[in-house]
C-alpha cells in the first residue's frame, strides 16, 4: 500500500489549479507555506520520516512538494495538528483498535 501510494503522490503534476491536468495546486499564501514547511520540519524533528517531499517547489507561487510522512508517534506534532497542504500521514498499527 505505502509504495503505491507514494507512487500515486508522485505522480501529481503541480500547476495552474484551472488546468485538468494538475494534480497539485498552491498553498493559499506564503504564510500559508511557511507554516506548511514547519509543520513538516518539526515532524521529522521529532522522528518522522519523509518518503516523498517535504520541501518548496521551486516555481513561481506558494507550492509545496507532494510528501509522505510515515512512523509519526503521538508524541509527534503532527500526530495531532492538522496540515493544511499536500502532506498525507500514512500510520502503521497493530490493529483496527
Amino acid at each position: 500500500f505505502t509504495e503505491a501510494y507514494v507512487e500515486g503522490m508522485r505522480a501529481l503534476k503541480a500547476g495552474d489549479p484551472a488546468d485538468l491536468e494538475t494534480g497539485l495546486g498552491p498553498v493559499s499564501s506564503e504564510r500559508a507555506m511557511t507554516t506548511l514547511l514547519n509543520q513538516i520540519r518539526a515532524a521529522t524533528d521529532a522522528g518522522a520520516q519523509v518518503l516523498l517531499g517535504g520541501g518548496r517547489i521551486d516555481r513561481s507561487g506558494y507550492y509545496i512538494e507532494a510528501t509522505v510522512l510515515t512512523g509519526i508517534d503521538e508524541s509527534n506534532p503532527a500526530f495531532s495538528e492538522e496540515l493544511f497542504g499536500p502532506v498525507a500521514s500514512i500510520y502503521v498499527v497493530d490493529s483496527e483498535e
